[in-house]
């Protein structure tokens, strides 16, 4: 597990990762992203700075991606 930045700086470090674990391929969606960042990282506000529809499109449009290439063997 990483440490947590500086509170000032957690928002943007939160969406940053949120796209890290979507590219993963691990993910299916924006919902597993959240609870992995809230109960496995810590971020309790994790919820409310991904709670913006288009956030939420994008991870879930990147984890479909990642899923792909995993599925053909490409990384």
């Amino acid at each position: 597990m990483r440490a947590k930045p500086k509170k000032r700086d957690q928002e943007e470090y939160v969406l940053r990762r949120a796209k890290e674990l979507a590219e993963s391929g691990r993910f299916t969606g924006w919902m597993g992203i959240e609870f992995e960042l809230r109960y496995t990282e810590g971020f309790e506000l994790a919820r409310a700075w991904l709670d913006y529809e288009p956030v939420r499109e994008e991870l879930d449009l990147i984890c479909r991606q990642a899923k792909a290439r995993k599925t053909l063997g490409v990384v």
